[in-house]
């Protein structure tokens, strides 16, 4: 069990490393403070002030073994199917051609949610 837990705190680790660094860079297609059109701002805010630090706070409470880690992990499990969601809504809107970079970091948040969805809630 323990050795779960630090795998899957160190992926909600990497994935919130990755969720603040990439809402830095594309604050703007490139570096902050640059103009970024308005239908992204949301997403890069709610990856700047809500995914990142509480992905980084559900990481340190897996490390740690706390007991209300996995409730904490649930609800990150929602905060990335949310986001997730949203980022694909988004990109079926603009319609085609799809954005790759902005197509799979979504999927990858999807497949951590799911597996540790399957692993402890299923449990």
């Amino acid at each position: 069990m323990q050795n779960e837990y630090l795998f899957f705190a160190r992926c909600f680790f990497l994935v919130g490393i990755f969720a603040l660094m990439g809402s830095l860079y594309t604050w703007g297609e490139g570096w902050i403070m640059s103009n970024l059109d308005a239908n992204m701002n949301p997403l890069i805010i709610a990856d700047l002030l809500l995914t990142g630090p509480f992905l980084l706070m559900t990481s340190l409470a897996l490390y740690r073994q706390k007991s209300w880690a996995i409730q904490m992990g649930m609800v990150s499990v929602g905060i990335l199917l949310l986001g997730s969601l949203v980022v694909y809504i988004d990109l079926w809107l603009d319609g085609p051609p799809y954005l790759l970079h902005w197509a799979l970091p979504p999927l990858l948040g999807l497949l951590l949610a799911a597996s540790f969805w399957f692993r402890f809630y299923k449990s």
